[in-house]
């Protein structure tokens, strides 16, 4: 879900701040998902947990890559709605 899917506003097109930070917790939510892909599946791989050469540690390289993708597309989301809001887009 992109970060502009999860803007809510208030009345007069300005962003409530309780919706805002509704909007934060859901944002930081869904990063953590990819990010402990990334920590688990890296520290089964660097603790040899996984043959090389099977097709289980191929299968892993490539979660580790789509969830930093998925990180990345969250993160370009994040900037743009931050560049797009004139008040900084995050909540105080």
């Amino acid at each position: 879900m992109s970060v502009d899917a999860l803007a809510i506003e208030g009345e007069g097109g300005v962003a409530d701040p309780a919706a805002q930070r509704k909007r934060m917790r859901r944002l930081f939510h869904d990063m953590r998902g990819p990010l402990n892909v990334v920590i688990g599946m890296t520290e089964l791989l660097v603790n040899d947990e996984v043959d090389p050469s099977s097709p289980q540690h191929r299968e892993f390289l490539n979660d580790v890559l789509a969830a930093g993708r998925r990180l990345l597309a969250l993160v370009n989301d994040v900037s743009t709605s931050v560049e797009a809001d004139p008040e900084g887009g995050l909540p105080k």
